[in-house]
């Protein structure tokens, strides 16, 4: 079977979504772990870096896949 442009495309917007999704749920995860092993000091031994690091890191996805999906639409509308 022959692969569209469209299914291409499409294909590469799901995988973009789904790797944002991945790493952002990640460093929420270890955020709230973090958080929580400092705050009511559980022992668990999280790397409190995480705690000033992981917003940017989830900002930087933010910003990683609003520039993936503005190329895919510039790469649309002059197809």
């Amino acid at each position: 079977r022959e692969m569209t442009y469209e299914r291409f495309v499409g294909g590469q917007r799901r995988g973009v979504n789904f790797l944002s999704k991945a790493v952002i749920c990640l460093v929420c995860a270890m955020w709230l772990a973090t958080f929580f092993d400092w705050a009511f000091d559980m022992g668990w031994g999280w790397d409190r870096q995480i705690l000033w690091l992981g917003p940017p890191v989830v900002l930087f996805t933010l910003l990683l896949r609003v520039c993936a999906m503005t190329i895919f639409k510039f790469v649309d509308d002059n197809y």
